[in-house]
């Protein structure tokens, strides 16, 4: 695979993808023209690695997880050592449900969500559970707190 390599802006741009904090019709000239890279860079290793069906319908998520990956960041492999505080469980919980959360334009928050997602992101290519993800026909964050919930039984 070949490296995925993101400038801070980037970066920044998928992490509004990601979290949803600021909707694509309200970006700027340069957050449109970031974005198009983005998704030209997402493009371009789902052909490199023949993944258009692993990356299902989340493919920015698939993307960050594969740079997680490729960076060693978080590096969760096992579920049950999946270390999530109060605030993460009940953000998490929420997005599952696909429900807003009202306080994504608090900065602790979002950055608490945006935690939360490279969590997520990260077991998935961690563990490479994306067939598992895609045959559920869920949205990845309600895959994985099922899943998380599971193993706390």
């Amino acid at each position: 695979m070949a490296n995925i390599t993101l400038n801070e802006k980037q970066k920044h741009i998928l992490r509004l993808m990601l979290t949803g904090q600021k909707d694509v019709f309200d970006y700027t000239d340069q957050e449109m023209t970031v974005g198009s890279e983005v998704i030209d860079m997402v493009g371009a290793l789902k052909t490199e690695l023949d993944a258009f069906e692993e990356s299902g319908s989340e493919p920015m998520a698939w993307f960050w997880g594969k740079y997680l990956k490729q960076e060693g960041l978080y590096k969760l492999d096992d579920i049950t050592k999946a270390q999530f505080s109060k605030k993460q469980k009940t953000i998490l919980e929420a997005a599952s449900k696909g429900e807003y959360i009202a306080a994504l334009e608090d900065k602790k928050t979002n950055s608490e969500y945006f935690e939360v997602i490279s969590k997520v992101c990260s077991y998935i290519a961690e563990t490479n559970a994306y067939k598992e993800l895609n045959d559920s026909y869920r949205h990845y964050l309600a895959w994985f707190w099922a899943k998380y919930q599971e193993q706390k039984e």
